[in-house]
């Protein structure tokens, strides 16, 4: 990745990494409302993603980034946006990062007594457990099935049973070769005192922000959207709270899944700006928020906090 970044800056190519959730219509409600000066000096930024059990389970348990020394690490794979959001939000440098997290909830000690290696192999609680393989020729057929089984859509369930005898996707969530974390925390100290805090969780659904500052707060995401009919919330220190609803460009989903329009939109517009001008989404930027996650991983395996300018200078050839 640093390779990358020194070779496009060295032929002064343009890269703009894919980060669609600073293209997404929240994520860019909230830049709006940090550079209108409402929060006033922005102090402490606090994110949250909650991955979705069956989620965690499809992807990171039965799935292709279960384990890191195949993918990646959790924090990477899945969570390479939020430490760019939470980057990208702050608009400086992060200086210091210090993370904890494990496995503790997937793995066989938890299993289920008599629970076999595979969900196909009769299970004593297959008919409560929210992890069984044979929902998938059921309520998860769409869209989860989909995406590792070409014949979702048409297959019988018999089919489907026949495949998952075999399929990673078949096998008992507490008796798989996963090691990625279920959970997640990060803490992060930005240029000039801004701190920032990010967790991970497979047992919450969908992202949310909390953002401080010296004349209000604003919180809003997923549960906010779902719940409370509104996406943001901007609670002034004085004064009567406001209440945000943001649409997308298309017309669509407003958060991760709805930024791929405003994504394509902005792509002409990046690429045909004046030479040295950033990007949105540029490889320096971008660059940054991976190297973030990276420390992440460093700190949360080592115990010790990472100096993040150290770290990258440390594997930049």
């Amino acid at each position: 990745m640093l390779a990358i970044r020194a070779l496009a800056e060295r032929e002064k190519r343009r890269i703009m990494v894919c980060f669609v959730l600073r293209f997404a219509a929240f994520y860019r409600k909230v830049k709006e409302i940090i550079q209108s000066g409402a929060l006033g000096e922005i102090a402490s930024i606090h994110a949250s993603e909650g991955v979705m059990p069956w989620h965690q389970a499809h992807s990171f348990v039965r799935g292709h980034w279960a384990v890191a020394g195949k993918s990646s690490p959790m924090i990477l794979s899945k969570c390479c946006h939020d430490t760019d959001i939470v980057h990208w939000l702050a608009g400086r440098r992060c200086l210091r990062v210090s993370s904890f997290g494990s496995r503790e909830f997937f793995r066989a000690e938890r299993a289920p007594a008599g629970a076999p290696a595979r969900c196909t192999d009769g299970c004593p609680v297959e008919a409560t457990c929210p992890y069984n393989a044979l929902r998938y020729a059921g309520d998860m057929r769409v869209p989860w099935l989909a995406m590792v089984y070409d014949r979702a859509r048409e297959a019988t369930p018999e089919e489907i049973v026949a495949w998952l005898r075999t399929s990673p996707w078949g096998r008992c969530v507490y008796r798989c070769d996963n090691d990625v974390v279920d959970r997640q925390v990060i803490a992060m100290e930005f240029e000039g005192g801004l701190t920032g805090t990010f967790g991970m969780t497979a047992f919450d659904t969908g992202r949310h922000i909390e953002i401080c500052g010296t004349r209000g707060v604003l919180r809003g995401g997923e549960t906010h959207r779902h719940h409370f009919g509104a996406h943001l919330f901007y609670l002034p220190h004085e004064g009567e709270p406001v209440k945000y609803t943001v649409k997308a460009d298309d017309g669509g989903y407003e958060l991760h899944g709805g930024g791929d329009g405003g994504l394509v939109n902005a792509l002409y517009d990046e690429m045909t700006k004046p030479p040295g001008s950033p990007l949105a989404a540029g490889i320096d930027s971008t660059t940054h928020s991976h190297v973030i996650a990276f420390a992440a991983e460093e700190s949360r395996l080592t115990g010790h906090t990472v100096d993040v300018a150290e770290f990258e200078r440390a594997h930049t050839r």
